[in-house]
């Protein structure tokens, strides 16, 4: 392992990206088509990405709690391979007894488990992987990556549905599970540095930029482990990750709100292709933050100011979206939007692989990915609640953005800056 290069690193992680995001690509639109071919109300997808949700919600609790891993890699292989048998058992199941939305159900719930175990996984490995320097140039590449694949997902998903079929895209995206599996094998027995003694003192980073940044270890040789738990129990995260976590939290909501209602109130106002546009601008902004974090254009940037940023603009998009009949103004702000949201959780992401110790990474990410689940979901409820009240309720949230973009400039939310 030691003697892979920063290159040849780099493009086993890009290649096992670029093939499960392919395969993630396929998936979203499959179950959409073949949902609305079962039930045309919508209540079938609903039910469907419900189960979803549910699954991930529910096993990224059980992931919080359990201790760090000492090696990513078998959590990534594990979490793939349930993955794929979730999809190629659907397709056996319904070859038997016909489609269904039960048998959907219970596979994306079965699918959203244990994709849970991979996120923090991947993250800790990346952590290992690459140093200070890299790590805001990798992650800034596969966030570009994970755009790219998202404007084209919807695309390539829909003629490979219609022109392969349904059960066939399950195979295929089982299929890239493996693949993905046997690129990441070379990093098999990437491990943390041995643990430190139980009674030695454990060092979380100050919450200061100026002690966070100097930190007394090797961010790829950690030396917390689990199997010390006086000692990892007493390992906190700083407070401006605390207040990430809170104002992140904000932010997924507002974003799993607008996934609903997003598409609901651009085509009542305009048409579908409208939406389209809508979708295609925010993906644009998207891959323009990405761009830019590559190419260090935001490197003198805290994250805490990207993130304050990308509120304000996020609360914009809200009332654009609830009052302005101007659809240009909507998408300009959207893709704003979206541009700061990619920097700042490129930027976020850095940060926290960048703690310097593995338990603490381990903590950052489980943490980040209960926000995650927890937010969308509910943001999609609280649509379905307030859908009678759209002004009401956009307001309502921009209010709550602008009280988080607030938050994001009190002293203790002071990040550190990320080294480019």
């Amino acid at each position: 392992m030691k003697n892979l290069t920063y290159s040849k690193k780099f493009s086993l992680v890009f290649v096992a990206a670029l093939v499960s995001g392919l395969g993630d690509g396929l998936v979203p639109i499959a179950f959409a088509l073949q949902s609305h071919r079962l039930d045309p109300s919508g209540r079938g997808l609903t039910t469907v990405l419900i189960a979803l949700w549910a699954g991930r919600f529910v096993s990224s609790l059980v992931v919080r709690k359990l201790p760090t891993p000492s090696r990513p890699v078998p959590w990534m292989l594990g979490s793939d391979m349930v993955r794929a048998l979730a999809q190629w058992g659907l397709v056996a199941w319904v070859s038997i007894t016909g489609d269904s939305i039960a048998a959907f159900a219970v596979s994306s719930c079965v699918y959203g488990c244990a994709a849970s175990f991979f996120a923090p996984a991947r993250f800790a490995l990346l952590s290992q992987l690459f140093s200070d320097t890299q790590r805001t140039r990798v992650n800034g590449t596969l966030s570009m990556l994970g755009d790219v694949l998202f404007i084209a997902g919807p695309m390539i998903g829909t003629a490979a549905v219609l022109t392969l079929g349904f059960h066939t895209v399950l195979l295929i995206d089982g299929a890239t599970f493996v693949v993905a599996m046997l690129v990441v094998l070379p990093f098999l027995q990437v491990r943390r540095a041995p643990a430190e003694p139980a009674d030695a003192p454990v060092s979380a980073p100050a919450a200061s930029a100026d002690a966070a940044t100097a930190p007394t270890t090797d961010a790829s040789a950690p030396t917390n482990s689990p199997a010390t738990p006086p000692a990892a129990s007493r390992v906190q995260l700083p407070s401006w990750v605390h207040i990430g976590l809170g104002t992140w939290l904000v932010a997924a909501l507002v974003n799993g709100f607008l996934g609903s209602a997003g598409p609901t109130w651009i085509m009542n106002a305009f048409d579908e292709k409208t939406w389209g546009f809508m979708a295609t601008a925010l993906a644009a902004g998207s891959l323009l933050g990405s761009a830019a974090t590559i190419v260090r254009a935001l490197d003198a940037v805290r994250f805490s100011t990207l993130q304050f940023l990308m509120l304000l603009f996020l609360a914009g998009q809200v009332l654009a979206l609830a009052f302005s009949p101007v659809f240009v103004l909507i998408a300009i702000v959207g893709a704003v939007a979206s541009l700061f949201m990619t920097a700042a959780g490129i930027s976020w992401d850095t940060l926290g692989q960048s703690l310097g110790t593995d338990a603490l990474v381990h903590q950052f990410a489980t943490r980040d990915q209960l926000v995650f689940t927890a937010g969308t979901p509910l943001g999609m409820l609280l649509f379905a609640a307030l859908s009678g009240f759209p002004q009401a309720a956009a307001i309502a949230l921009a209010v709550a953005l602008v009280f988080a973009a607030v938050a994001t400039r009190l002293p203790a939310a002071r990040a550190p800056r990320t080294v480019g």
